[in-house]
């Protein structure tokens, strides 16, 4: 999944949101990057899997 141009708070409310799901989600992975010429926005590539019970 890829998030371009976000905040610092945009990407916590959603890592919270995925964290704290019933549906059994979780990032495996996380990369975070500067955006160019955009002050305080970040870039996001992350992994996200489902659990299956």
């Amino acid at each position: 999944m890829k998030l371009d141009a976000i905040s610092l708070e945009q990407l916590t409310a959603f890592l919270h949101g995925v964290e704290t799901s019933q549906n059994m989600v979780m990032v495996k992975k996380l990369s975070i990057s500067k955006k160019d010429k955009k002050e305080g926005l970040i870039n996001v590539i992350m992994q996200v899997e489902t659990i299956e019970t």
